[in-house]
């Protein structure tokens, strides 16, 4: 799962980070339901080849390869390439990855398309819509809703970046203005996380939002204040995510 935003470079490009980044959300139980959710869509149209954008370091790919579909990973980012890389070589499945942006893909085909939290950085959105509806005739997408609210979003409001949360907004207005047949599924899963190493994680968010490091101690200071509690350091992750499936 990553950020595909072509017009700066990415923090996933650096190695450093994508591995810190796959540590992280294993740590948050990322993907969690939604992974489930994805198989039982992808079993009910009776796919077997799917295209999944902004693949990240493989959440996605690798256990839908597992479970026997053929995957074709697309992820411009180069750390997150390289990690995706890695994981895969000792495996025996079928996972292609493309390490080239979404518009630049012309002839790939598949019997699904899925972005899972991948479309954020893609503009226009419209754009990443018609280009993974040129790819295959199922398409799923997962986007966070307004009632998402996590570590990133406390720090984040502090500085005054808050990331958009009315991407499904967009999404629907542009399936209904062109008529694209589609539904709406939401998924609600709540994380309580203990947060082991406070430095880490405000490094983490740092290179996330393109600070350089003497910005850690602000962030310290912000995690500590809404983290602490009894004695150790936790936070209740509320993701609300929604899944729109399109039919082309």
């Amino acid at each position: 799962m990553s950020d595909s935003n072509q017009e700066k470079k990415s923090p996933f490009d650096d190695y450093s980070f994508a591995v810190m980044y796959e540590r992280r959300n294993d740590q948050f139980g990322y993907p969690g339901k939604i992974l489930d959710h994805v198989i039982k869509y992808l079993k009910q149209y009776n796919v077997t080849s799917i295209t999944d954008i902004g693949a990240g370091t493989g959440a996605f790919s690798i256990p839908l390869a597992i479970v026997g579909y053929t995957v074709y990973a697309v992820e411009p980012s180069f750390g997150m390439q390289s990690i995706l890389y890695e994981k895969i070589k000792n495996l025996y499945v079928k996972v292609t990855i493309y390490p080239q942006p979404l518009e630049t893909i012309k002839s790939l085909k598949a019997d699904a398309c899925i972005a899972m939290h991948s479309i954020y950085g893609i503009k226009p959105l419209e754009k990443a819509l018609v280009a993974m509806m040129h790819i295959a005739p199922l398409v799923i997408i997962a986007v966070r809703t307004e009632k998402t609210y996590t570590v990133s979003d406390v720090i984040r409001s502090y500085f005054k970046k808050e990331r958009s949360k009315h991407h499904l907004q967009h999404i629907i207005a542009y399936l209904n203005e062109h008529s694209i047949s589609h539904e709406i599924h939401y998924i609600h899963q709540v994380h309580k996380v203990q947060i082991h190493d406070i430095y880490q994680e405000a490094l983490f968010h740092c290179y996330a939002m393109g600070f350089d490091e003497s910005h850690a101690d602000t962030i310290m200071t912000i995690l500590k204040k809404h983290l602490y509690k009894n004695g150790s350091y936790w936070f209740e992750n509320v993701h609300d995510d929604a899944i729109v499936i399109i039919h082309t």
